[in-house]
């Protein structure tokens, strides 16, 4: 669910469903329908026909992830490497 979808309002704000609330009404609520986003091919908002569950993953906190796993791979592989190199150097 959209940040702009309240499950309980009794509106079905998202222009991708067969039966949306009329303009006027979304327009005055939320900005238009899908908050201003247009159409997507998904129908996330819970009151309408088709309703879909559009649940994402934010990307922000994700990719922080991503990074300091990445760097604890790189980090661990150039330690590795160093090592191996003092081993050579010592046979």
């Amino acid at each position: 669910m959209s940040q702009w979808d309240d499950p309980n309002d009794g509106l079905c704000c998202d222009s991708d469903s067969p039966n949306p609330t009329p303009p006027a009404t979304c327009n005055q609520q939320y900005g238009g329908y899908d908050g201003g986003l247009g159409p997507d091919e998904q129908i996330c908002d819970p009151e309408c026909q088709g309703y879909v569950d559009c649940t994402t993953i934010p990307l922000d906190g994700g990719l922080s992830l991503l990074a300091i796993a990445g760097g604890g791979l790189a980090t661990a592989a150039m330690r590795r490497r160093r090592e191996d190199e003092l081993l050579e150097k010592e046979a």
